[in-house]
């Protein structure tokens, strides 16, 4: 399953805030993986803290960014602005060897590979998209499959719509609210200052799932499909899969389910459902136009297909989606998505620790090791996917 992880760029007067990694002592910006029970945002403000201690007010979403082929099943980097309003810095010890400001023009030539896109990025204000945290809770036992939730609901003696009520709308503890708003109209983004998981079966190995949402807009409305499982209505989409970006998944998800080619025109945003699940769901949704194929609906998933306008939107929507339509209609995004296409160097099965021990084996001091292995075979360049 791709892990998601963010970086955080923190700007005043003109410089960005830097990190030296312990591992391999190159620069980067801060950042870190999301964990159970918290949305990317919260993840972000978290990070910064730990890897600088300093207190950060996010004020932009920058892009995503893909590894389709990072470490076997790939890697989604959600980053982040942000800017200062606490804490002194006091880098990780035992990730951090320094922590500083560099000028924007000037920065370190050891850079973590991809790191200067995200620079680039964040220096020239691209953004525009959202981050919402939507809470709902998951009723079901850890480690429940979706057929068993279909078997419970086969003998529920309820109807399908009834049952997705009852069992899958229960709103989590802390309701829905923006954390990263658009159009020059941000929110300061709450922190978590705890990770709350919701089952204390869930022992933190777990990493959260990653989905995708495609907002099909033709004349003003928006295309929906009603879900077989539910009978409810949603946005076409399903989880990313290994070794793909997350615009081609939006892509193929579209495919499968409607049959159509479509072209992404825009990032909408980040929808962080922390505690669904058990270990949270994160849903990227993008705009997107479709040409004028005929909709070919795969009946093992979709029983329905139509287009609704703002104020038409249907009562039985699934839970988030009405949202994420409101806001493809009305326009909201500008993030850029980018694909970088890079190779892991080591054997898949290789784990962190043993590849310190190799690097320590080698007789290469950290940052030759990195270069020869990390940096020989890769580049810096991205493929815009969207933007």
């Amino acid at each position: 399953m791709p892990g998601l992880g963010v970086n955080i760029a923190i700007i005043k007067n003109d410089q960005i805030l830097l990190t030296q990694r312990e591992d391999f002592e190159v620069w980067c910006l801060p950042g870190g993986a999301v964990d159970v029970g918290e949305s990317v945002a919260q993840a972000a403000i978290r990070e910064a803290r730990e890897e600088t201690g300093l207190e950060v007010a996010l004020t932009g979403l920058v892009g995503v960014y893909s590894r389709p082929n990072w470490h076997n099943e790939g890697s989604f980097i959600v980053s982040f602005t942000a800017k200062l309003v606490g804490g002194e810095l006091n880098p990780q010890p035992d990730e951090v060897i320094e922590a500083r400001f560099y000028d924007l023009d000037e920065l370190p030539v050891d850079l973590l590979t991809g790191q200067l896109q995200r620079i680039k990025d964040a220096k020239e204000g691209v953004g525009g998209s959202v981050a919402w945290l939507q809470s709902r809770r998951w009723l079901f036992k850890y480690g429940i499959n979706r057929q068993d939730v279909y078997r419970l609901r086969d003998r529920s003696e309820l109807s399908r719509k009834e049952f997705y009520r009852q069992y899958m709308q229960q709103p989590g503890p802390h309701g829905d609210y923006l954390e990263i708003g658009s159009n020059g109209n941000l929110q300061q983004s709450r922190s978590a200052k705890t990770v709350e998981v919701i089952n204390n079966q869930n022992n933190g190995s777990e990493i959260p799932f990653v989905g995708v949402n495609v907002a099909i807009i033709r004349d003003g409305k928006i295309l929906l499909t009603k879900r077989e499982d539910y009978e409810v209505w949603c946005l076409p989409g399903g989880g990313v899969n290994d070794n793909e970006s997350v615009p081609q998944a939006a892509l193929r998800e579209t495919r499968e389910e409607i049959g159509l080619d479509v072209k992404l025109t825009r990032l909408i945003g980040v929808y962080s459902e922390p505690y669904w699940y058990h270990r949270g769901l994160h849903v990227i949704v993008y705009a997107a136009e479709a040409g004028g194929e005929t909709l070919t609906i795969d009946s093992t998933e979709v029983v329905d297909a139509d287009y609704f306008g703002l104020t038409e939107l249907p009562d039985d929507i699934l839970f988030g989606h009405r949202q994420r339509a409101i806001d493809a209609l009305n326009g909201i995004g500008g993030s850029a998505s980018w694909l970088q296409n890079v190779e892991w160097p080591f054997n898949p099965s290789m784990s962190r620790q043993e590849i310190y021990r190799m690097r320590d084996q080698s007789g290469l001091s950290r940052l030759e090791f990195y270069q020869r292995y990390f940096s020989a075979n890769t580049s810096d360049e991205y493929e815009l996917e969207v933007g």
